[in-house]
C-alpha cells in the first residue's frame, strides 16, 4: 500500500470504546495506543507505539527497513472517518483489541489487533485476524491503492496485470496479504506481472 499510519493505512479521526474484561487503566491506555498510532505524524511514535514485529507485518520489510518505511509514510496516510474498539482483552502483559474502521485503507473491515506491554506502555505488535471482513472495498481500495504508486503511471500494464490477479484471490489469498510479513501470493503476483511483455 503508498500510504499508511503506523497502524496500517490510516486510522481514526472519530473513535467510540466499548470495552469488555481487564481493568480500566489497561483498557484505556490499549484504546489510547490504537488511537494514537492511527492518528499520529510523528515519526517517533513508529517505534514508540509499536514493535518491529508490528511494522515488520504492516511495512511487508524487515528490521530497520520497515521503521524507516514507517516514519516515511506515516505523515501522508488517510485518517479513517471513524473506529469503534471493543473487546479489549488483557492478559498479564498482553492484549488483544478488536477495531471496526470506517474509511481508510481497513474501510468495512473489523480486525484483532494484539498487543504488548513493554515498559509500562501498552505497543501494537500484530494484527491477528479479521472478525468481518468486506472484499469488495478490500479491492477497491487496493485498485486505487496500486494505481497511486511511484511509477504506477509508466506502468499502467503492470498495474492492471496486478490488479486482475488480485481480482481472482480467494478471500483466504486476500487476507493473507494482509496479515502475512511475507505475502507469498502476492510477491509472485507482482513478479509475475513486472516480467510480463508490454503491450505497446
Amino acid at each position: 500500500m503508498s500510504k499508511r499510519h503506523l497502524l496500517i493505512a490510516g486510522i481514526p479521526i472519530a473513535f467510540v470504546l466499548v470495552a469488555c474484561g481487564g481493568d480500566g487503566s489497561d483498557d484505556q491506555e490499549i484504546a489510547d495506543t490504537i488511537v494514537l498510532s492511527a492518528k499520529s505524524d510523528d515519526p517517533a511514535d513508529c517505534t514508540r507505539l509499536a514493535t518491529t514485529s508490528f511494522l515488520e507485518q504492516t511495512q511487508k520489510q524487515k528490521g530497520r527497513a520497515a521503521v524507516e518505511s514507517c516514519e516515511l509514510l506515516t505523515a501522508a496516510a488517510e485518517d479513517a472517518d471513524s473506529v469503534v474498539v471493543t473487546n479489549i482483552n488483557v492478559s498479564g502483559a498482553a492484549a488483544t483489541a478488536d477495531a471496526a474502521f470506517v474509511g481508510s485503507g481497513f474501510d468495512g473491515q473489523t480486525v484483532t489487533f494484539a498487543l504488548v506491554e513493554r515498559d509500562g506502555d501498552w505497543k501494537l505488535d500484530r494484527i491477528e485476524g479479521f472478525v468481518e471482513f468486506d472484499r469488495e472495498k478490500l479491492l477497491a481500495r487496493t485498485r486505487s491503492e496500486l494505481k497511486e504508486l511511484p511509477g504506477s503511471s509508466s506502468q499502467p500494464d503492470v498495474v492492471e496485470c496486478m490488479i486482475e490477479g488480485i481480482e481472482g484471490f480467494d478471500n483466504a489469498t486476500l487476507k493473507e496479504g494482509v496479515l502475512s510479513k511475507v505475502p507469498a501470493a502476492m510477491i509472485a503476483l507482482g513478479e509475475s506481472c513486472a516480467k510480463r511483455p508490454r503491450q505497446l
